[in-house]
């Protein structure tokens, strides 16, 4: 990967056919994550997420997926494990309703996607979570602008949370990030001391945003498909 690049997948989870295959790919401990899970419905989800973040490492480092090794960080970040001498990049992994997106890059990098959704008690939690001028604009607006302003937020305070490796709180509550309604492009990026906070559009219903602890990054985004006959 080149240096300053935030590579982002988008791919779908919702073909129940699949997942077998895809849980071949999962460690014993991915396995025993999935096994827990109450409902079936997120229990694929999980595996073919975690498969397809697999799949597309295992393509950057041209390197067997199965094999790929994980370890976390103190609060949960996963990291990967040493597997040859090229650098080793880092990744964030999110899925929301039928979709699941995945951010590779040199730096430290967060991705948060979520469906676009109303949301019980919306004002209280953008009140308690949101800087008071967020929470002024998602409170002047309604109906699906006000779900997509609430997600907006939301979504690039979790981004900021995985690329720093914590949870909500701290460094991420002061990531206040303007949501503009007008002339939206593909990306749009704005700087936070050494941190590029990116918003893809390419999901229509679904809020996604990225977070890279770098200055100065380029977007290269693309929807994931897997590799012709690997499903069978």
């Amino acid at each position: 990967m080149r240096k300053g690049e935030v590579k982002v997948w988008t791919a779908r989870i919702d073909d129940e056919r699949v997942t077998a295959k895809y849980a071949e790919l999962l460690d014993e401990d991915e396995q025993a994550r999935a096994a827990r899970f109450v409902f079936e419905r997120d229990r694929i989800r999980f595996i073919q997420s975690h498969g397809i973040t697999r799949l597309i490492l295992g393509e950057v480092l041209q390197f067997e997926a199965s094999k790929l090794k994980f370890s976390r960080g103190r609060w949960g970040k996963p990291r990967l494990e040493m597997v040859s001498s090229q650098n080793i990049p880092e990744f964030s992994l999110s899925h929301s309703g039928d979709y699941c997106a995945i951010a590779v890059a040199q730096n430290a990098v967060g991705i948060d996607l979520e469906k676009i959704r109303e949301v019980p008690q919306m004002s209280d939690i953008a009140r308690v979570s949101f800087t008071p001028a967020e929470f002024q604009q998602i409170a002047a607006s309604s109906g699906i602008a006000r779900q997509e302003a609430f997600f907006a937020s939301w979504t690039r305070k979790e981004a900021v949370a995985k690329a720093l490796g914590c949870g909500l709180g701290g460094d991420a509550d002061q990531a206040a990030l303007r949501i503009d309604s007008e002339g939206r492009s593909p990306m749009e990026c704005a700087e936070l001391d050494s941190i590029a906070t990116m918003r893809v559009h390419s999901l229509p219903g679904y809020a996604v945003a990225v977070v890279c602890l770098a200055p100065s990054v380029c977007l290269n985004e693309q929807v994931w498909k897997p590799a012709a006959g690997w499903l069978g």
